[in-house]
């Protein structure tokens, strides 16, 4: 019984190391691929001498990080991703350098910016919770500044889709969770509101889709029956509807906008607590918008996109 034992662990252990080869050879075979595709892109002109010389470079830079990384006898999943990253980024240069100019990677600049930016959007998180406590902010407040945090979450990982964030990309992250903060900490002077930066539309079909997936996660559960599902599925095809009604005319006002939120913000407190917020249908003339209305976003820094 010891012995198939020891001979099991045995196969475990060379089956990790196998891995841990595989990923090794795999990564030399891109780094060699590369330097061949580099040779071959000075041979046809494709690459000036100087455009080569960064584009090896990078490479003996991910050859450095490669060997400091394994250092401890193993690579991690992240640390795999990391340099898989840095290849791509290196061959999209290779390969076209008209839409990817050569230039140095500076991996650990974009990694800092990027662990900045995570760490942000918790501290925001956590402040949003002490002021809920604390009863600076109310549940309505809480949960408009949680969306927009959702927004910039998933705006974020749009932008880093292709493997890379540019300052650009960068700035506007900064810029939007700044606009955040302030309305946590002073909302006397920074009302809390909806942030929308040019993407009204998809922000509204975004909130839709996600009330109906956990709809259909509370009829799964149990925690929602048949007919209050019916009733919050029938009240966001009647946004749907004054959706497309208002922006007939080819434009949302900032009334409608915040009319539209506070709608979804309602209907999102039935779905997730029926407790204190019974389920019924919403009376769409009974959505009471603040007066004054808010006052509306200073102009973006960047383009809207």
């Amino acid at each position: 019984m010891r012995g198939k034992l020891s001979t099991a662990i045995l196969a475990i252990v060379v089956l990790l190391l196998g891995v841990g080869l595989c990923r090794g050879a795999d990564l030399g075979d891109r780094v060699k691929q590369q330097r061949d595709r580099i040779q071959q892109g000075i041979r046809s002109g494709e690459l000036t001498r100087a455009e080569a010389e960064v584009l090896l470079d990078n490479l003996e830079r991910i050859e450095r990080h490669y060997y400091r990384m394994k250092a401890d006898g193993r690579l991690t999943k992240e640390e795999q991703e990391r340099l898989d990253w840095m290849l791509d980024r290196n061959s999209r240069m290779i390969y076209d350098k008209k839409h990817n100019a050569v230039s140095r990677l500076d991996v650990e600049e974009e990694r800092e910016a990027r662990a900045e930016i995570n760490q942000r959007i918790r501290n925001q998180r956590d402040r949003i919770q002490q002021g809920i406590r604390s009863g600076e902010l109310t549940d309505d407040e809480a949960e408009v500044l949680l969306d927009n945090l959702e927004r910039i979450e998933r705006r974020y990982s749009r932008m880093k889709a292709d493997g890379r964030l540019t300052k650009e990309e960068q700035e506007r992250l900064d810029w939007m969770l700044d606009y955040n903060s302030r309305m946590i900490r002073e909302k006397r002077d920074n009302p809390v509101r909806h942030l929308y930066f040019g993407e009204h539309e998809s922000h509204f079909r975004e909130r839709i889709q996600q009330q109906q997936e956990r709809i259909n996660q509370g009829i799964r559960s149990g925690e929602l029956t048949r007919a209050e599902a019916e009733v919050l599925l029938d009240n966001l095809e009647r946004i749907e509807r004054h959706y497309y009604r208002m922006k007939a005319d080819g434009r949302l006002t900032e009334e409608e906008k915040e009319r539209l939120d506070r709608m979804l913000d309602r209907n999102s407190r039935m779905i997730y607590d029926k407790k204190h917020n019974p389920v019924r249908r919403l009376d769409w003339d009974k959505i009471v918008i603040p007066v004054p209305l808010l006052p509306p976003l200073p102009p973006l820094p960047f383009p809207a996109r």
